[in-house]
């Protein structure tokens, strides 16, 4: 991306250089590869500040994945190579797949009245991505990400969800990364639900947050974490639910439960609750277990191995956390196959 406004290149130089860990390596720097899209409008910030430079620098500066204190954040606020501004019309139902594969991209994608969106990512290589979606009253956003093994991923997920919108986000991560998704419930009955699936072997550290924050009437979250830990790998678990004064009749779950596979494995559940409203109803779980012996003394009884019936009882314990997801489409979308209906 051409820096060629004195105001981004300042904007880029607030933050300060950061050395991120041998984790993360982006040795080459590629364009974010558009799968397939349809009903959506895609513009890069040259084009965007060609189009309407004052709505362009005004949500430039004032965009909310600024505000994540993460090195990586810092490291993509300072670097990064791509920035895109997406519109979905006034009642179009759009569909986009990207494929993230060394890409180092800032992205903000506007969803109009009663517009949906199903977006799908798939990262395959050490990749920083971050997103900033904005739904207006009545429109819908299907999100899935698949992570896979053998890359460090850094990817932030903020939308801004007026009345009546709806947000459904799965993720599904294996390996290391760090990973933030928030939804800010600005509008009367708005609501979300973020499903986070995780996987971590060997030596490997996976990072994932997962919040809500209700400031209107009648907002509804529900936020679910499931990690699988194995070898001498750390899954680290942090959910927050904040409820404004004016989140009254708000309703919110968040759960976390991690399953420890080896002794070496290591886990970490940070529930947090933050409510200033007494007229709400919420709710926070949060569980880190051992591999039951007992059930797998059972199948091995049944004629199964010691390692089939591991895998059995860890598709168990995960695919009990995806048949909560009400969508179908979004419940298969990336799943492995052994997850789908």
């Amino acid at each position: 991306m051409k820096k060629t406004h004195d105001w981004l290149t300042e904007e880029q130089e607030k933050y300060q250089e950061v050395k991120l860990d041998d984790r993360t390596s982006i040795s080459k720097t590629y364009a974010t590869k558009i799968k397939s899209s349809k009903n959506i409008e895609i513009y890069s910030l040259e084009d965007m500040l060609k189009k309407d430079e004052k709505f362009a620098k005004k949500i430039f500066l004032q965009r909310r994945v600024a505000l994540d204190n993460a090195p990586e954040a810092t490291y993509l606020n300072r670097n990064f190579h791509e920035c895109n501004f997406m519109f979905v019309r006034k009642g179009k139902k759009a569909e986009l797949d990207i494929i993230y594969d060394n890409s180092i991209s800032m992205n903000f994608i506007f969803l109009e009245e009663y517009g949906s969106l199903r977006l799908s990512g798939n990262i395959t290589s050490d990749s920083m991505n971050c997103f900033e979606i904005r739904l207006e009253e009545n429109s819908k956003l299907d999100n899935a990400i698949l992570k896979n093994k053998g890359c460090f991923a850094y990817h932030n997920l903020h939308t801004i969800c007026s009345a009546n919108s709806t947000v459904n986000s799965v993720c599904f991560w294996s390996g290391n990364g760090l990973s933030h998704a928030t939804s800010e419930l600005n509008g009367i009955e708005a609501k979300t639900m973020q499903t986070c699936l995780a996987t971590c072997g060997d030596k490997e550290k996976l990072v994932l947050n997962s919040n809500a924050i209700h400031s209107a009437n009648n907002t509804k979250s529900n936020l679910i974490m499931r990690g699988v830990a194995q070898g001498s790998s750390n899954i680290l678990f942090n959910g927050s639910v904040i409820v404004e004064s004016n989140g009254r009749k708000s309703l919110s779950k968040l759960s976390q439960e991690i399953m420890l596979l080896d002794s070496k494995a290591k886990a970490e559940t940070n529930p947090v609750l933050e409510i200033k409203n007494n007229d709400v109803e919420c709710s926070h779980s949060a569980a880190i277990r051992k591999i039951g012996e007992e059930k797998i003394f059972y199948l091995q009884t049944r004629g199964l191995s010691r390692e089939l019936a591991k895998t059995t009882l860890v598709m168990g314990f995960l695919r009990n956390a995806i048949n909560k997801v009400e969508n179908r489409e979004l419940r298969n979308m990336f799943m492995p196959s052994f997850m789908r209906d």
